[in-house]
């Protein structure tokens, strides 16, 4: 019985370790290195098909901002003008 209240208190502990650790951490700014080899590392990844309609449903409905329309807007004019026609 000893060993089962241990495991309770030491699992508690670790709670409380990770649960400090998150606050401290949470929002951080990665550094460039960081945001590189995680850039690095997810390029080339396939995507299932499930997942691109899980990711297509949140996205469904969102309202973009008129500043952010008008972005779009002239990157796809650009991207139209600037095709080869023939």
């Amino acid at each position: 019985m000893l060993e089962a209240s241990t495991d309770s208190n030491a699992y508690e502990e670790h709670k409380q370790k990770l649960s400090k650790i998150l606050k401290e951490n949470y929002r951080k700014t990665q550094s460039f290195e960081t945001r590189q080899k995680m850039s690095k590392s997810h390029k080339g990844k396939l995507v299932s098909d499930t997942a691109r309609l899980n990711m297509s449903i949140a996205q469904t409905g969102k309202k973009l901002s008129e500043e952010t329309r008008k972005k779009m807007s002239e990157s796809h004019k650009a991207r139209r003008t600037s095709k080869d026609p023939s």
